[in-house]
């Protein structure tokens, strides 16, 4: 995540999360970073969906794509970053554990994940095989942290 940081620094950007499944873990991450306060703007933990759509997810996207979906967290990170004002946007949403009866029970378990920059969107899911959350929220993070690695390599 150093790398990241420093990348963000040096082209004077920066980055807000709107975070569910992973609760915290990816703006805790960050912040661990001596200097990430230069970068990060705004962290966001939004694990039940009303609070999702008051900062901003439509409820039209969580009624059509369900509230684990790749849509969702494209809306999450967008809208963490518009809110803001920062370049980069990143937003997780899914399942660690058991089955939510209150999402219709959905039972995979799985995360999407997206990182949103200048209009664009990277996006990706992980698929676990165990319900260890830490581990789970772990494997995200280091998904995440390649794909914006990768995003900021290209500039």
């Amino acid at each position: 995540m150093k790398e990241i940081v420093q990348k963000l620094q040096q082209r004077g950007e920066h980055i807000a999360t709107m975070e569910s499944c992973t609760g915290g873990y990816l703006a805790s991450e960050i912040t661990n970073i001596s200097g990430s306060s230069d970068i990060f703007r705004l962290g966001l933990v939004t694990y039940h969906n009303e609070e999702k759509i008051r900062f901003g997810v439509k409820k039209d996207t969580i009624a059509k794509y369900t509230v684990y979906s790749k849509e969702v967290a494209q809306e999450m990170a967008k809208c963490a970053s518009q809110m803001a004002n920062t370049e980069w946007g990143i937003g997780t949403t899914g399942i660690l554990g058991r089955p939510d009866p209150q999402n219709g029970n959905i039972a995979v378990q799985k995360a999407y994940y997206a990182i949103f920059h200048q209009g664009e969107f990277v996006t990706g899911e992980v698929s676990f095989a165990g319900d260890n959350r830490e581990k789970n929220k772990q494997a995200i993070f280091e998904k995440i942290r390649e794909d914006l690695l990768e995003k900021l390599e290209e500039r």
